[in-house]
């Protein structure tokens, strides 16, 4: 892991004559805005938590992103001043074999988790509905 103090860097201006370059990662599809970023060097990959069903395990692989994902890590390049951003994937690679769109995490995520929190969240309510005083029927409309 990269630590705080390095990762705090990306914000401070460059010096002059120079700019920031982005490899891109699932990172450059968020709303962060680096200041000085003339480029954006794309390759496509993402990392993801996809479940194993030969290991029975969730594991962190790495896939080729869809397109759209491409087009929006384009856009963290130039917010500042001029950039340009380079994908490196052939164009036909692009059109032809990667996905317009990322699937639902719902059909990758490990749903565990969720599930166990729910039924805690679940749970919680059950128990605190005991503690809850009806109003009398008659004002209830059911």
């Amino acid at each position: 892991m990269i630590p705080r103090t390095e990762q705090e860097e990306v914000f401070r201006e460059p010096p002059k004559d120079s700019c920031h370059i982005v490899l891109a990662s699932n990172i450059a599809e968020s709303s962060l805005t680096l200041p000085s970023v003339c480029a954006v060097v794309d390759l496509a990959l993402r990392r993801t938590i996809q479940y194993d069903t030969r290991r029975l395990m969730c594991c962190l692989v790495t896939t080729w992103c869809s397109q759209s994902s491409c087009k929006q890590r384009v856009g963290r390049a130039g917010r500042t001043m001029p950039g340009r951003a380079v994908c490196l994937v052939p164009r036909r690679f692009f059109e032809t074999q990667m996905p317009l769109f990322d699937p639902p995490e719902m059909l990758s995520a490990p749903l565990t988790k969720l599930y166990l929190q729910a039924k805690q969240l679940c749970s919680t309510l059950e128990a605190s509905q005991e503690k809850v005083q009806l109003p009398p029927e008659v004002h209830m409309d059911v």
